[in-house]
């Protein structure tokens, strides 16, 4: 029978709780990157769309996973609910919209449900009651990729 004494058996207590710290550290990192890069698209769609004096926005809502098709992959979606003044006021937004996202749109939203081709797999609702007498619209990104994804995340399979 081995006998360890006290102080090793206190080392390597220390040394295992050490190393699975870490572990669980890395695996965290890992694990909260894509959010990570999903709340970043969000905040700077909503930053390009809060430059424009003439829209108010409503809501936002996003996910990332694997939205539509099959395969493997992370994609990032994103939407807004916003009210404007007129679809030229859209149409001005989406143009810079463009320039920064693989691709935009907007839509008359009409329920809570957030309807689009580009989440198959996912349902988003917003919170906000909408009122009958006002026009909203739902201004969405959808990104298919992004280069700095941790491609293991199983939400992309």
């Amino acid at each position: 029978m081995t006998y360890i004494k006290k102080p090793l058996k206190i080392v390597l207590a220390v040394f295992i709780a050490l190393v699975v710290s870490m572990l669980l550290f890395v695996l965290s990192f890992f694990i909260n990157h894509n959010f990570l890069i999903n709340h970043h698209l969000t905040q700077e769609f909503k930053d390009i769309i809060k430059s424009e004096s003439e829209i108010e926005i409503i809501q936002s809502k996003s996910v990332r996973g694997k939205l539509n098709g099959n395969g493997n992959g992370i994609n990032y979606f994103g939407t807004v609910l916003v009210k404007a003044n007129s679809d030229e006021d859209l149409k001005k937004l989406l143009t810079k919209l463009d320039e920064e996202f693989e691709t935009v749109g907007y839509a008359i939203q009409s329920g809570e449900q957030v309807n689009n081709r580009l989440i198959e797999h996912v349902n988003l609702e917003y919170d906000e009651n909408l009122s009958n007498d006002e026009t909203y619209y739902s201004i969405y990104y959808f990104n298919a990729s992004n280069k700095y994804s941790y491609p293991f995340d199983i939400r992309g399979h």
